[in-house]
């Protein structure tokens, strides 16, 4: 502002700038001195050469001033788009707006604009980098309200790629931990996601090669620690892969050859150990040790459990010697059935056996029954210490033999047709018209495992070594599982359903049988399913077993049973009853067979001839017959509603057991002490004979049993033999019902 602005305070008066007099505004001249004040200005009262309303000094600050201010405002928005303080700007850009600095305010509000796409941006970048995966639609929000679509589709596509790209690098991590399976779920989710074929088919390929590589090294490691079950799985493997190289031809090779080197001394082991031969087994074991130079085969678990079974026997032997002193029949008894079962083939035993036998008379007591009415299978666990139970409520059920308490149970809405017990006991199979074959940890009470098939499952058995299970099905096929993969091994054709399976004792084949209008039974080798042998028997077939020295196969049908060579399948013999052959069973040492038929009589066989050693008789229908574990008593049950035990050696009768109801299914534990029978009204009751009481045989006992007449009994007419029906209905009379 001019210098000579505080000259004049007033508006209403002017001051000459020449002599400082103020003069009224209505004067054009100085009253003083006379100076023109027609071209004073009116802002500053300086006298100028122009017309003008304000001097052309006052108007140069004044714009000067206003550009200034402008300036400031304009370095202010700036700092703070700087600073990214984009909501302070705004009473900024308004005062230049005011102001009039149109050009400025309208460059300065596209700053602003872009300056916070930019800082979205960024944030979006620095977000995909830490996880590609997080939660943008805050930030797409912010970019559509400072509508930028443009910058959202590069966005979204920058994202795509950063997900993509986290996909193939965590399929690689999975691939070089050798996670191949996690890889390949991981791959499949990128598929669905990306729809990359080209980078699909290069994945795969990766991991295809990645995992042969691997299952190679692995196999040649396992085969060089002589570990056979690791290099089958491996070869499974890679085998599912189509490896076909030269170098798995040359494992497979070495593989092979040493399985020819090793699974017959492994098959000999558990042989001698099923025969009770335990001495030669743990020698035999430990040879096979020394070969493999490791214990993968868990020879040592087998070493152990034959030489404690060795001390067990020595003990018992000891403490039946002190009994027998004691004259305490009844605790020498209950020992010798232990020590038979352990060692059978032991002639001291046999002849103790035989010795007592002269002097006791085993007579079971029930211990505990269930009467629910809905039973229909009844099984002892392989360890003795459970009973099973499936009832018509499609429901499995396992108790505690001494308790009776319940430990754990499966329903399903299907009916279960079929069990099988693993060799260890803590497992069990079980399958039915729900088409899957369920593994039941017997002490938890988990599923472990299901396999599905096409069809109702009808028959089950485990492996001895527990490896593998087998299933029939109404399908006509029977199939081959590996438990430990659950792969399935192989699968085998009849033509008609197949109602039962078995494995031999030493795990080489498998015998099947089928049921309908061509009934067969067929021998397979275990490891391919190659058929062996295949023969033909009239009538439902509905019962096939290997014997226990693998010797020979015994299959039953309605009319009659088969014994078949074990490697040929030549028929040996066949034995049959005038009625229907309701049950077969085989001694522990597979040199007898015994039979139970609709014509109310029982047969003993030689298993190797064919050759009856004695027949005998119950007043009804023999429904079910079994062997103790010992082989020295046959226990049979009938519709006269009794459970018979008889010597096996000679047909005496020893005792029986009176039920209320017809008797159905009987079955004895494994260590021959405990015996659960099923009846007709689906009851079952559980009988110790571990506490047994004793009694003297007295000359009476024979008279009454129900075995009356024996086979040297004739009619005294016409010499006819009499029958159980001859004795009975002419009242002792010693003639046949026509004589009489």
């Amino acid at each position: 502002m001019s210098q000579f602005a505080e000259f004049s305070s007033d508006k209403s008066f002017l001051q000459c700038p020449k002599c400082f007099f103020e003069n009224p505004t209505t004067k054009t001249n100085c009253t003083r001195c006379g100076f023109s004040l027609e071209k004073i200005c009116s802002n500053c009262l300086v006298n100028y050469s122009y017309n003008l309303e304000i001097c052309p000094i006052c108007n140069k600050d004044e714009k000067s001033s206003v550009k200034e201010a402008t300036f400031n405002l304009v370095n202010q928005v700036e700092e703070k788009i700087k600073n990214k303080l984009y909501n302070d700007c705004n009473p900024l850009l308004r005062q230049i707006q005011k102001i009039g600095d149109i050009e400025n305010f309208e460059l300065l509000s596209q700053k602003i604009l872009l300056a916070k796409i930019n800082c979205t941006h960024e944030k979006a970048k620095t977000l995909i980098n830490q996880n590609p995966f997080s939660n943008f639609e805050s930030l797409f929000d912010e970019l559509e309200s400072l509508k930028s679509q443009t910058l959202i589709l590069e966005l979204k596509q920058e994202i795509f790629q950063a997900q993509k790209k986290s996909h193939v690098e965590k399929i690689n991590k999975l691939i070089d931990t050798k996670k191949f399976t996690n890889a390949e779920l991981e791959l499949e989710t990128l598929w669905n996601f990306s729809n990359d074929e080209a980078l699909k088919q290069t994945l795969q390929a990766k991991i295809k090669t990645e995992k042969t590589s691997f299952y190679l090294a692995e196999l040649k490691k396992y085969l060089e620690a002589k570990s056979i079950k690791k290099c089958e799985i491996f070869i499974s493997e890679l085998e599912e892969l189509g490896e076909k190289s030269d170098a798995f031809s040359n494992l497979k090779e070495e593989v092979q050859t040493l399985k020819t080197q090793i699974l017959p001394k492994l098959r000999k082991i558990h042989t001698l150990l099923n025969q009770k031969k335990y001495e030669q087994a743990i020698f035999k074991a430990k040879e096979l040790l020394h070969f493999t130079e490791n214990d993968n085969l868990n020879l040592l678990s087998l070493v152990q459990k034959a030489e404690n079974t060795i001390k067990t026997f020595s003990e018992l032997v000891k403490e039946t010697d002190k009994f027998l002193q004691e004259k305490n029949y009844s605790k020498a008894a209950y020992n010798l059935q232990k020590a038979h079962s352990l060692r059978p083939d032991n002639q001291i035993i046999l002849k103790k056996i035989e010795l007592l036998n002269d002097k006791v008379l085993l007579l079971p007591k029930a211990k505990w029954s269930k009467n629910e009415g809905n039973f229909e299978k009844i099984f002892f666990t392989p360890d003795s210490s459970k009973i099973v139970s499936v009832d018509k409520n499609n429901c499995l059920k396992v108790f505690d033999f001494q308790t009776s308490k319940l430990i754990c149970e499966h329903s399903q809405e299907e009916k279960i047709n079929c069990v099988a017990f693993s060799s260890d006991g803590s497992k069990i199979a079980f399958g039915g018209k729900d088409k899957e074959v369920k593994i039941f940890d017997l002490n938890s009470g988990e599923i472990l495992s299901t396999f599905w098939l096409p069809s109702s499952v009808l028959c089950l058995a485990f492996s001895p070594d527990d490896f593998r299970i087998a299933c029939g099905t109404e399908e006509r096929n029977i199939k081959i599982w590996n438990f430990e993969t659950q792969n399935l091994v192989w699968t085998g054709w009849h033509s008609n359903s197949i109602f039962s399976v078995s494995f031999s004792s030493d795990g080489a084949k498998v015998a099947s049988s089928s049921y309908g209008k061509e009934e067969t039974v067929k021998v397979w080798e275990a490891e391919t399913g190659k058929l062996i042998w295949s023969g033909n028997q009239t009538g439902k077939i509905s019962f096939v077993s290997f014997s226990n020295d693998c010797s020979h196969v015994v299959s039953k049908s309605i009319f009659k049973f088969k014994v078949w060579e074990t490697e040929t399948g030549k028929l040996i013999w066949e034995g049959k009853h005038s009625g229907s052959t309701n049950f077969v069973s085989e001694s522990s040492d597979s040199s007898k067979i015994i039979s139970a038929s609709d014509d109310y009589s029982l047969k003993l066989w030689n298993s190797q001839t064919g050759e009856v050693f004695w027949k005998e008789h119950h007043l009804d229908k023999v429904n079910s017959v079994i062997f103790s574990q010992d082989s020295l008593k046959v226990i049979s049950c009938g519709n006269d509603r009794k459970v018979n035990f008889w010597d096996s050696q000679n047909g005496k009768f020893l005792c029986a057991i009176q039920n209320n109801a017809c008797v159905d299914f009987i079955c004895i534990s494994t260590d021959g002490l405990k015996l659960c029978l099923l009846d007709r009204i689906n009851n079952f009751q559980v009988f110790d004979l571990t506490f047994i009481e004793t009694t003297k045989l007295s000359a009476t006992t024979k008279t009454f049993s129900h075995s009356e007449p024996t086979r040297e009994d004739f009619c005294v007419s016409c010499g006819k033999p009499l029958t159980l029906l001859d004795f009975f209905l002419t009242f002792h009379s010693k003639k046949c019902r026509k004589c009489h």
